[in-house]
């Protein structure tokens, strides 16, 4: 009978994670806090996120010209910029760490400055062949959107309009869904292949596809299962956040409502938005560190049914005795 390993492969993750978590240390914890701040996986926050306040400029066009002033165009010019260099910047980092967060699962030793600095090549590769596909799909996306508009500007009427945004929108989703499986794929295998080949990207897919080619139905069964495990995950992590979320939260909102007495019935006083900006400063730490094991698991998973597919890129061969004695532990 057929082993499939999207399946066999879920327990032994399990171990494998609790191998690298257990006994519990708060520098190893720290550190894949932080990696998973920049890798991600399942549970990437994103620090780099810029919400509007009010929408009211008026005072910001008041403040400019004191300051000297510049034209709305070159402020809005100067903010995209901005924005994208920190987007640039972002995505460098998040690919480096993808390099990084194998090799602690492979050496089981979290030295974050020195697999940095070895990987910084490896990173940019990854980050350039993330961003010519990201701009493939931005351009084969406004091509799907200058259609659609064009497809409103015609002469149609309401139902054929309807039934053409449908369409697009199918285009679009289609065009989105390969994309997507493309960069799962590359981070779940390619990374680790490109670790153990010591290659480039394209090499790297050149050989993943090779693997994948033996066991097609494996990496299709892989996708399901994982989609799956990571829904599920993440929803466990929510609830668990949002409880550690209430649970620091009450002794904020305890002073919160002591400051509205202190401050005349005003919700937002300066007291208030400190007590807001503490609340945050807590909360972004220990929500990563309840990420650690959610993250982990799902990268080892990965990791595990690439070694059981292609055993020679295997990077998760731990000794028995480490295993054994993480679960030895629970007893």
């Amino acid at each position: 009978m057929t082993e499939y390993f999207a399946f066999s492969k879920i327990d032994s993750a399990l171990d494998k994670t609790k191998a690298v978590l257990w006994p519990f240390n708060l520098g190893i914890w720290l550190r894949l806090a932080l990696i998973s701040l920049f890798a991600g996986g399942i549970t990437a926050i994103n620090p780099f996120q810029f919400t509007g306040g009010s929408s009211d400029m008026s005072d910001f066009n008041t403040v400019m010209p004191a300051m000297g002033g510049f034209p709305d165009l070159t402020v809005v010019l100067l903010i995209i910029l901005a924005l994208v260099i920190l987007f640039l910047i972002f995505g460098y980092l998040s690919s480096v760490f993808q390099f990084i967060f194998v090799d602690c699962l492979r050496t089981k030793e979290f030295r974050i400055r020195q697999y940095f600095s070895e990987r910084v090549g490896k990173g940019a590769r990854l980050f350039g062949f993330d961003l010519a596909v990201s701009l493939i799909l931005i351009l084969l996306v406004a091509v799907a959107m200058i259609a659609l508009i064009a497809g409103f500007m015609g002469a149609g009427g309401g139902a054929m309009n309807i039934m053409f945004f449908f369409t697009m929108m199918l285009a679009i989703i289609i065009i989105a869904i390969p994309v997507a499986l493309l960069f799962m794929l590359t981070i779940d295998f390619v990374v680790p292949i490109m670790i153990a080949k010591d290659c480039g990207v394209i090499e790297g897919w050149k050989e993943c596809w090779n693997v994948m080619k033996r066991g097609w139905l494996q990496v299709i069964i892989y996708i399901i299962m994982k989609f799956i495990l990571s829904v599920v995950i993440m929803i466990i992590m929510v609830i668990i956040a949002v409880i550690a979320a209430i649970i620091i939260g009450v002794p904020f909102l305890l002073a919160f409502i002591a400051t509205i007495g202190l401050s005349s019935g005003a919700l937002l006083s300066p007291l208030a938005v400190i007590l807001l900006i503490a609340y945050i400063i807590i909360l972004i730490p220990v929500v990563l560190i309840i990420s650690v094991p959610f993250v982990t698991y799902i990268r080892m998973y990965s990791l595990e049914v690439l070694g059981a597919m292609a055993p020679e890129y295997s990077m998760t061969d731990y000794p028995d005795e480490i295993i054994a004695a993480t679960d030895h532990s629970e007893e």
